[in-house]
Order: C-alpha cells, then structure tokens, then sequence
C-alpha cells in the first residue's frame, strides 16, 4: 500500500513538472519574439500605430505650412472641407471677422460677414468660386481641404452690428495681416467693405481692350443715321428733356427706387414700412432670393408679411 502511494505521488510530480517546462518553453518563444520584433522596430521597422511621435510629425513632413494670428482665434478649423458643416453652425447669425488660410502657399484672406452662415457658403459654391477673385481661385485651385478656417472674432449678432464698427474691425486685421504676410494677402484692395484704391493691371486693362476692338465691338459695322447723330446731339437739359415738368406718381417712385411696400396681413393688413430692398433683406432677416419670390408670387411670408412693389 505504501509504495503504491508513493508512485502515485511520484507521476504526479513528474506531470507537475512537465507542465512548468512546457510554460517555460512557451515564455521562452514569446520574449524572444518581442525581442526580434523590437529589433525590426529600432533597424526602421514600422511603428505601432498609436506611437504618439508619428502623429506628432506627420504634419512637419506633410510641409503644410501654419497660419500666425495677432490673437488666439475664437475658433479655428484646420480642415475646412471636413468642419464645414461645424463651422456654418457655429458663425449662423453672428457678425464676424474671419480668416482662410492656405496651408500650402502660406496666403491669407480677411474678411467680415454680417451673417457668418450666409456669407462662408458662398465659398462652397462652384458657382461662385469661379467669379474673379484671388481668394475663389485658390480655393478652387487648391481645394477646402488645404485651407484652414479662423473666427478671429464675433462682433455680435446679426443685424444688432452697425456696419462702420466691423468694418473698423476688419481694417485692424487686415492691416495687420499686410504687416505680417505681406504680399500673401488676397484681398483685392487694402481697404475694408471697399474697391476704392483698387486699379487693373497693365495686363487686364490691355485685355478688355483687344476685347472691344474691330468685330468684337457690338457697334462695328453699323452706321449712324443723321437723324441719330443729331438726336444725340441735342441738348437734353431742362425744357428739352421729354420728362420735363412730368410728376411722378408714388408708385413710379417706389419702382424707380425699388422700394419695397411691407404689410402685416395680421393686422387686416396694416402698412409696416416702405424699405429700400437691401434694408428689407436685413430688417426681415431674410436672402434677396426669397424676397424676389414672395414679389413674384405674393405668397404670405412666414404666415404674417405680404411683400409688394406697389401700395395696396
């Protein structure tokens, strides 16, 4: 009985054994693995994907270029193509002063918006972008992938900014982008909210010009009749001119200046106002599209405003 509990005790010390070796052979390979796979890293093997280093210098290699501000910005979007619907929703109905950034040319556009939304959408439109305009250009050259996006700041909210103060604003970030980035500035003209100061080129202007000469011209080839010659001749100051003493009424005045008659169908449609229609868009918070329709088919707008060019 005896031994045969010490064989017993003695096979099952043997497997105890066994294992132990089997775990150690295991462990064995496994470091050794480890250890070769750190050897293929440090001879330029490829990294773990989460190595914070390669994040950390894939944009240095990329040769992207960083945008400098005179402040830190109230927000940036380093991708605007992929933050566009991010941005659109936080600049709707804010005033605001903004920056794009080309990220390969180092180029630089300022710009003010009454209506952050409504103005930065434009710039995702091709139809726009293919108007005459350094910074629609490059952005059509380019793409919104390599341009970054920055609310330098938000003057207010929309209609409650009056103009000359974001444009004072526009003018203090403008003139330092020009001291900063020097040639690099697209904008048009040194001036904010203007043209003035704006002249064409050498090459432009000897552009238009070839444009109008010779059968380019709408008017080559044609005579002039004697009766025209002398029609456009004849003084049309004062008691010669057709219109002279003729009163117009307030509805031609109204066409004439394109006012906009505003009635409150609410109120068994009550005058609200006579507005010129840019200040019509802004006062009613609303595109020059949508006023040209609610014109056109008199439909109520928002169930309360009736729109028309002449008095009811």
């Amino acid at each position: 009985m005896f031994f045969f509990f010490f064989f017993l005790i003695k096979k099952k010390n043997q497997n105890y054994f066994k294992k132990r070796q089997r775990l150690h052979v295991f462990t064995g390979k496994k470091n050794l693995l480890n250890r070769l796979f750190s050897v293929s890293s440090s001879l330029g093997g490829s990294k773990s994907p989460k190595d914070p280093k390669k994040s950390l210098n894939d944009k240095q290699d990329s040769g992207l270029k960083e945008p400098l501000f005179p402040h830190t910005p109230v927000k940036h979007y380093e991708n605007a193509k992929a933050s566009k619907l991010e941005l659109l929703k936080f600049i709707k109905d804010k005033t605001i002063i903004y920056m794009w950034y080309n990220k390969v040319t180092g180029s630089v556009y300022i710009g003010s918006a009454v209506e952050g939304r409504q103005r930065i959408t434009c710039y995702y439109q091709n139809s726009v972008l293919k108007k005459r305009s350094k910074i629609y250009s490059s952005i059509l050259k380019y793409g919104h992938e390599n341009f970054s996006f920055s609310v330098l700041e938000v003057c207010g909210a929309s209609g409650m900014v009056e103009k000359n103060v974001f444009l004072k604003r526009e003018i203090f970030y403008l003139d330092w982008a020009l001291k900063t980035y020097g040639l690099n500035v697209l904008n048009l003209v040194p001036l904010a909210g203007s043209t003035l100061g704006y002249r064409h080129t050498t090459l432009d202007l000897l552009k238009m010009s070839e444009l109008k000469k010779g059968s380019l011209n709408p008017m080559h080839g044609k005579e002039k009749s004697p009766e025209f010659i002398s029609q456009m001749k004849r003084d049309k100051s004062g008691v010669n001119n057709p219109m002279y003493g003729v009163d117009k009424s307030p509805e031609t005045l109204a066409k004439l200046r394109k006012m906009v008659f505003v009635y409150d169908v609410t109120k068994n449609y009550k005058l609200v106002g006579v507005y010129p229609t840019v200040v019509c868009t802004r006062t009613f918070n609303m595109g020059y599209d949508t006023l040209t329709k609610r014109l056109n088919d008199g439909k109520i707008h928002r169930d309360k405003y009736f729109f028309t060019r002449s008095p009811v």
